[in-house]
């Protein structure tokens, strides 16, 4: 389920399928800024997401200055 970029301010707590949904909006919206990849699953069959963010291409200033979190729901 795709939907629509919108900033998250933290005021309620997501399920898996919207975090899922965010990221990959997130990516969408913002591909110069926002990767989203699948690094593997879970026991449960869900995937582990990994978020890098940071500028890609010829802005981008060097390797490092990216911050990458894998989002994960409880």
């Amino acid at each position: 389920q795709q939907t629509a970029f919108t900033a998250y301010d933290g005021d309620r707590y997501l399920r898996w399928p919207e975090i899922e949904s965010w990221c990959a909006a997130a990516a969408e919206a913002h591909p110069e800024w926002v990767t989203s990849s699948t690094v593997g699953h879970s026991r449960e069959g869900r995937p582990l997401l990994l978020m890098t963010v940071g500028a890609t291409g010829p802005s981008r200033v060097s390797p490092e200055a990216v911050a990458q979190f894998f989002p994960s729901g409880l």
